[in-house]
């Protein structure tokens, strides 16, 4: 779900700026849509049985009806069906974000972040404006406050759990099987998403763990929970990552989808993260001697931490929101 806040967050400061409300186009998932109707938003749901021209199909429809300033494309990666159905219309800027390789062609202004790397650059490619690296990484102008707020409290004690909008690998158990068996004691806090479909199941089978655990529905303001805890055990998507930078924390990194895998191995080279993302939806044998370590030598935990030095400044959305108004109709 780290697409949907990421528009949503980009849409909110185009409103901002008094623009017409951003339309959003989303396949059909619940806790999406809430999301958007949750921020005012107007939103067209496509049914999961169209097949991927038909979606492509009815988006140049309404493009060429519209004639929309801008059409902004937020997603990993496409099938080819999209790419070789999408249209460019006249009068409309495409944007790309976290555009594949070899697909600049379909974009007049692409923001990649950290698709391809963590060094920061500007460039022209197949006749698209490239803008790359953690100056470009979208978070919420609300986060801001808790830049740099996270402090070294001299032990291992409040650990933060946090496996993305829907924790589609279902770490929120196989962590479990760590702090059940470990003879140390922590405070932990679980974020659950607001789109992880075994909530409830998830909350018995920690009721039954008998550990010391407070479990969210969802949190509004990530970074927040971030700079309270010692450490934090997240999966390796983009967004978390780009809040742990902007907060400062120490984390151990798991990877629910492959992407996420290569999104730790950058970010353990260049920040504070331990890289525990060997295979994705799994918790790697290593978690284990990587919690035992942090808790038998705290001091790493700081360590850990000025590794980020400041490796994003959560103003990527500013910066965004600037150079659309530079291109576009406003």
């Amino acid at each position: 779900m780290g697409h949907i806040y990421k528009s949503l967050w980009l849409a909110e400061a185009l409103r901002g700026k008094d623009r017409e409300d951003a339309r959003f186009f989303i396949r059909e998932d619940a806790a999406s849509a809430d999301l958007v109707r949750g921020g005012g938003f107007p939103l067209e749901v496509f049914p999961n049985e169209l097949r991927e021209e038909e979606i492509v199909a009815r988006l140049n429809q309404w493009v060429e009806k519209h004639r929309s300033a801008f059409l902004i494309i937020d997603h990993w990666d496409w099938a080819d069906a999209y790419w070789s159905g999408l249209a460019k219309i006249p009068g409309t800027i495409y944007v790309g974000m976290d555009v594949p390789d070899g697909r600049f062609a379909h974009f007049d202004l692409a923001f990649q972040g950290i698709r391809n790397s963590l060094s920061n650059a500007e460039f022209t490619e197949m006749g698209c404006k490239v803008y790359k690296g953690p100056k470009y990484l979208m978070s919420s102008p609300d986060f801001l406050p808790y830049a740099g707020s996270w402090k070294y409290r001299g032990h291992l004690k409040k650990v933060l759990l946090t496996f993305g909008g829907t924790d589609i690998a279902n770490f929120s158990v196989k962590v479990l099987d760590y702090f059940e068996n470990s003879s140390r004691h922590f405070d932990l806090t679980l974020v659950l998403g607001p789109g992880c479909p075994n909530r409830e199941a998830v909350k018995e089978r920690w009721a039954r763990s008998n550990l010391d655990v407070e479990i969210l529905r969802g949190a509004d303001c990530l970074p927040k929970y971030m700079g309270q805890a010692d450490l934090v055990v997240s999966a390796a998507g983009a967004g978390t990552l780009s809040e742990l930078a902007l907060v400062g924390a120490p984390a151990i990194v798991l990877a629910a989808v492959p992407h996420q895998m290569e999104n730790a191995e950058k970010y353990s080279r260049a920040g504070g993260v331990l890289n525990c993302a060997k295979t994705a939806g799994a918790v790697d044998k290593t978690f284990f001697g990587l919690m035992d370590d942090l808790a038998a030598n705290p001091e790493k935990l700081s360590a850990l931490a000025r590794k980020w030095a400041g490796l994003t400044d959560g103003q990527g959305i500013g910066r965004i929101v600037a150079i659309l108004e530079e291109h576009g109709r406003f």
